[in-house]
């Protein structure tokens, strides 16, 4: 895009004013001047949708004068501009912010994506001298590179059977986290935003699958509706996962087309690679010892402190919220041992 000549001399060199390689009386008449004609319509807004952030534009930009602006020369067919209906012309805005540049469009991308936003206007001034490629057919594009993994031809790889059109209600299950440590376990895909973020996976034993959530879309997470964005819908995770909430509703449309797993049975998960301390397998790493039900009676003790700096020197732990909160190390010579 910086040098749509190939001529590679530095701009400044001798006659050579733009650096393309050809001189300044020699612009009219270049190859790629049919690119660069003047043009007399109004921009048109059309809506470019990225079927998720990793998604390449597939689209070739190059700037030669100010005056002229950005120039789109090539569109890949299947790809997000040629998906949104771009045609060939210049390239007025990006997200409703002006660019003259290819700095500008390139930094206007970068920001887009990393932001999480997959869907946002541009403003194109057609040239109808250019053929543009024929209008989006997504029948056209069943497969790419004859990968029958990739149906879309849009690289993010994902089966079409995680992303089949779900007619079901929403459903709210109860995700329970044996401590604020525990992995969701579960995997996700994003691919359009119109199709949200879909369950793809369950680990077995994990929280999702103890809830007894299925694969599907995720509508919401802890009340919170989700946004059809890899990054977003990350940021949210890690959010929920750091603030220490053990225990949250999720909404869920089943797609009943996926396998998920069977019901959960804690004795299928009565050890974890062979690890007697973790007999969930639910990675927290307690022995099912410390949270045996308990049938007895409270009672009630006296904890000293010397003074005001002495730690009380024990450890509890915390699994499901119904077992409660359990001492499971008590520090010889300390408040609660004495």
């Amino acid at each position: 895009a910086g040098d749509p000549y190939g001529g590679g001399a530095p701009p400044g060199y001798g006659d050579d004013p733009h650096g393309d390689g050809y001189g300044q009386e020699e612009l009219s008449s270049h190859p790629s001047d049919k690119y660069f004609q003047p043009l007399t319509g109004q921009p048109r807004q059309m809506y470019v949708t990225y079927f998720s952030d990793q998604e390449n534009h597939k689209f070739k930009f190059a700037v030669r004068r100010p005056e002229e602006g950005v120039r789109i020369i090539d569109i890949t067919p299947g790809g997000p501009f040629h998906r949104a209906g771009v045609p060939y012309g210049q390239l007025v805005s990006v997200n409703n912010i002006p660019v003259a540049s290819c700095e500008d469009v390139t930094d206007q991308f970068e920001k887009l994506l990393s932001n999480g936003l997959p869907r946002f206007p541009v403003m194109v001034i057609a040239d109808p001298r250019l053929p543009s490629p024929p209008p989006y057919n997504p029948q056209d594009f069943a497969s790419h590179n004859g990968s029958p993994d990739d149906p879309y031809g849009d690289e993010c790889e994902e089966e079409d059977l995680q992303f089949q059109p779900l007619t079901g209600q929403p459903r709210q299950y109860y995700v329970t986290r044996c401590s604020d440590k525990e992995n969701l376990q579960f995997k996700f895909a994003v691919r359009r935003p119109e199709e949200g973020v879909r369950i793809i996976d369950i680990t077995p034993g994990g929280p999702f699958h103890r809830a007894g959530v299925p694969c599907g879309q995720l509508v919401s997470i802890n009340n919170i509706p989700v946004v059809a964005s890899s990054k977003v819908f990350m940021d949210q995770l890690q959010k929920l996962q750091s603030s220490g909430v053990t225990r949250f509703p999720v909404m869920v449309i089943a797609d009943p087309r996926l396998p998920s797993p069977p019901p959960y049975n804690p004795q299928d998960f009565a050890s974890h690679n062979g690890s007697p301390d973790d007999p969930y397998g639910d990675e927290c790493e307690e022995e099912d010892l410390q949270f045996q039900p308990l049938t007895g009676q409270p009672r009630q003790y006296y904890v000293t402190r010397c003074s005001d700096k002495e730690n009380l020197q024990f450890k509890f732990w915390i699994r499901l919220p119904e077992e409660g909160v359990h001492i499971i190390d008590i520090n010889p010579g300390g408040p609660f041992h004495r």
